[in-house]
């Protein structure tokens, strides 16, 4: 039996709400999620005049399906595998650890620059002219699309993909959810999005 549209997105919504950390899923319009690319591009524009320029594949790809959802979770949520990398030419030189002890590991070490608490720079796979110093150029973050596992056996759905907000489009996102009754004041909350497209439904 077929379910309708709205059927599909309120399974997929009860699936997301059972994860560990997720704290509300809430669904987003159009409106809102062109304004949020457009605080990502606005982003990624003025990250170019920065330390290192910006490239959000992820949120790119989400903007793409029929259905985008909000999630609100906080510190226990676990992201999935995929993780941002720092690139130059094209070749991985940084990455995000999620690792506790890997992250201890390489602390103090000095072929490794440690940017926050889970971010790593190989000083040996950078370009000689960034290893005493590091300068915009070449060198750009990215930020991947992500699986979401729990969504993998919906047979109604397809191009399932999450993407990680930046921190200007996290806060506008709060915006929203706040708007909708949704506890926002916790400093660890966070925000990401899951796209998808409805495969089968009722007409």
């Amino acid at each position: 039996m077929l379910l309708s549209k709205d059927e599909i997105i309120k399974k997929v919504k009860a699936i997301l709400s059972n994860i560990k950390g997720v704290r509300g899923v809430y669904e987003l319009n159009k409106e809102e999620l062109q304004r949020i690319l457009e605080i990502e591009y606005e982003y990624e524009k003025r990250s170019g005049l920065m330390f290192m320029r910006c490239y959000n594949a992820g949120i790119r790809c989400v903007s793409k399906r029929d259905v985008i959802l909000a999630i609100l979770h906080d510190e226990n949520y676990c992201y999935p595998p995929e993780v941002v990398e720092l690139l130059y030419e094209g070749e991985v030189v940084g990455e995000e650890i999620r690792d506790k002890r890997r992250i201890d590991e390489l602390k103090g070490r000095k072929d490794v620059i440690l940017l926050g608490e889970t971010f790593v720079i190989y000083k040996d796979r950078l370009p000689e002219k960034y290893r005493s110093k590091l300068t915009s150029g070449s060198l750009y973050i990215f930020i991947p699309p992500m699986s979401v596992k729990e969504l993998e056996n919906v047979k109604e759905i397809y191009g399932v993909v999450e993407a990680m907000p930046s921190t200007e489009a996290d806060r506008y996102l709060k915006e929203i959810l706040r708007e909708r009754k949704a506890d926002v004041s916790h400093s660890k909350l966070g925000v990401a999005l899951i796209g998808f497209n409805i495969l089968l439904c009722t007409p």
